[in-house]
């Protein structure tokens, strides 16, 4: 039942609480464990006996094949011929050959590159390891982040951009917030950003082809996820300011990508103090976006240096209260110092647009 997919399991209704929760977690996690799927190379013979009907094990165990992972070599199904020599098997077992192969054409890699070998897992569960540090070796696998089929918005962004973002960039991107800010709401924002959670016209013209695929900005150009945040002719102004402000803060010129601003990967080499500096202006930044959804206007200067000193105002707060780190020290001070070098900028008090209900994200 371990090793048997599972639409093909038998009713489980039955089975202990207990062996109900592996079997979940098992389902839920097996794509770290195992190099293929919906059946592993480690799979028993005999659960091919539940996928084919009327198929008999027997002539093939006979044989010494015991596991799926014996027919395959090189990531593909062995051609019959092959299977038959070294088993010495009957030349009636084609027929039978031709259903298991009929029923394993659905195996596909569980990761991006094919495996030819068995994941480290069922080395151990086929007993060809020793059974030593179980858990540390499982744990490791486990949190490996690989790009499994499972994640579609990082397929997403890559059709969107037209390019790949390597598996080091993506690490950055869900790690780029620790140690930076302490507020739970801007993990949030980032991680509705990553996952593209927003309901951008051409996401909502897809569940619902009577609406238009428009963006709401500039009312002619398909509202993609990259549109929206980023490509619209009118949010590129409110992004140039943006981009002055980080250059007068870290007193380099900066430039700009959808990476940086939108997926909050940090280029590489940068001081850590520089990079808070640099996120809570970015992070403010998508917030008022986020403010001003499905409005043409857009976020102004002097809004967005205020939304930055509202983040500084929790920051310190909550660093008062619990201490901090001499890198959100120095990215304060970046950011005071800058404060007192533009005061003619940062002195309009403008008001949020009070959002309706049609307008929230």
């Amino acid at each position: 039942m371990f090793w048997t997919p599972k639409p093909h399991r038998q009713d489980t209704t039955q089975l202990l609480p207990t062996t109900q929760h592996i079997l979940h977690h098992w389902d839920a996690s097996r794509h770290h464990l195992v190099h293929y799927l919906p059946v592993p190379l480690a799979t028993p013979l005999e659960v091919l006996a539940t996928l084919i009907p009327t198929w008999d094990k027997k002539p093939w165990q006979q044989g010494g094949i015991t596991e799926v992972g014996q027919l395959y070599e090189g990531g593909k199904l062995r051609p019959f011929p092959d299977i038959q020599r070294e088993y010495n098997l009957s030349s009636r077992l084609i027929f039978p050959y031709l259903q298991i192969k009929s029923c394993l054409s659905q195996n596909k890699p569980s990761a991006n590159n094919a495996r030819e070998h068995l994941s480290e897992f069922e080395l151990l569960c086929t007993h060809r390891k020793p059974l030593k540090k179980l858990i540390s070796i499982n744990y490791s696998l486990l949190l490996q982040k690989a790009d499994t089929p499972n994640d579609t918005h990082i397929q997403s962004w890559h059709s969107e951009l037209g390019r790949s973002i390597t598996k080091d960039k993506w690490d950055k991107a869900y790690s780029s917030h620790r140690g930076i800010t302490s507020c739970a709401t801007h993990l949030e924002l980032q991680r509705k950003l990553l996952y593209r959670w927003y309901l951008v016209p051409a996401r909502i013209h897809h569940m619902w082809p009577q609406s238009t695929d428009k963006c709401w900005r500039c009312g002619h150009q398909r509202g993609t996820m990259t549109h929206v945040w980023w490509t619209c002719e009118n949010i590129k102004p409110f992004w140039h300011e943006v981009q002055n402000v980080i250059s007068n803060i870290v007193r380099t010129q900066v430039t700009l990508t959808l990476e940086l601003c939108i997926l909050f990967i940090p280029p590489d080499g940068t001081a850590k103090a520089t990079w808070t500096a640099m996120y809570h202006v970015l992070i403010s930044a998508a917030t008022l976006i986020a403010r001003f959804w499905k409005q043409v206007a857009i976020p102004s200067r002097g809004l967005h240096i205020q939304q930055v000193s509202l983040n500084w105002v929790y920051e310190t707060a909550f660093a008062n209260q619990f201490g901090t780190k001499k890198h959100l020290k120095q990215a304060h001070v970046m950011w005071m110092e800058f404060l007192s070098n533009h005061t003619t900028q940062a002195a309009p008090k403008e008001c949020l647009p009070t959002p309706t209900q049609d307008d929230t994200p």
